[in-house]
């Protein structure tokens, strides 16, 4: 991972001496000067935003890592580490990357907590950054539709790509809201009638229940169980309750 260390010296050097300026959502580091000058390095700061710690009822904070959040994030650091060196060894497309594209990437880790407030009070402070601060390029996470929700809000106003890979709310699909939001599963909607195909053509179900929870995950995903049911199943029976969450 030598690239990231030596990446963030570079950035931190020119954030103290003036020699930085931003475009669009890349950093770009100036050449230094001299007989062999450098080209300007552009520098996309993705931001790994994952729950690492969580909050119980007694306001006792523990690590979390039941969803591999940790790996994540160090697989997050290799990615950037071949990005910049046009390692192809996992991903062959990537190979000589770094000669074809002057882009480079770095990464920093911000904690949801696994709460909404807790993430869009982060986001807001993340997007409120200016240089020589390190302002984002883009945001990976979160894992909650309920915390992607209202952060690819914030970081579309403000510009910024948000992707996620567990993320799995419908609303998010709605492009007026969320421009800027991506993933790269599937959403409820898909998953929903895979579902109820699945109950009723394959295990012979004609009733059954539901109880799900009340955040924007569980909510959507039922919402896409009861579209779903007289569309592609209207014999099959569904009742639904409420795990408040």
């Amino acid at each position: 991972l030598s690239s990231l260390p030596l990446l963030d010296s570079l950035r931190e050097e020119a954030a103290s001496n003036g020699t930085i300026t931003r475009s669009g959502t890349l950093d770009i580091v100036a050449g230094r000067s001299g007989e062999n000058a450098d080209e300007d390095i552009p520098i996309c700061h993705m931001i790994y935003f994952m729950p690492f710690s969580q909050v119980d009822g007694d306001g006792i904070r523990t690590v979390f890592n039941e969803l591999a959040t940790v790996e994540g994030g160090a697989a997050a650091m290799l990615a950037a580490q071949h990005l910049n060196t046009g390692d192809g060894s996992l991903v062959p497309e990537v190979a000589g990357l770094s000669d074809r594209c002057p882009i480079r990437f770095t990464v920093e880790f911000m904690d949801t907590e696994f709460v909404e407030s807790s993430a869009v009070n982060s986001v807001i402070d993340l997007t409120d950054r200016k240089l020589p601060e390190r302002e984002p390029c883009a945001v990976i996470g979160a894992v909650r539709s309920a915390v992607s929700i209202p952060t690819s809000l914030i970081t579309g106003l403000r510009g910024y790509p948000q992707i996620s890979g567990m993320s799995t709310a419908a609303t998010l699909d709605d492009r007026t809201l969320y421009p800027l939001f991506g993933r790269t599963i599937p959403s409820d909607v898909g998953t929903a009638t895979a579902a109820v195909l699945y109950m009723r053509n394959v295990l012979g179900i004609r009733n059954m229940a539901m109880v799900h929870t009340s955040d924007a995950y569980g909510s959507a995903y039922a919402g896409g169980m009861l579209d779903a049911i007289p569309r592609y199943t209207p014999d099959l029976t569904i009742n639904t309750f409420i795990l408040r969450f």
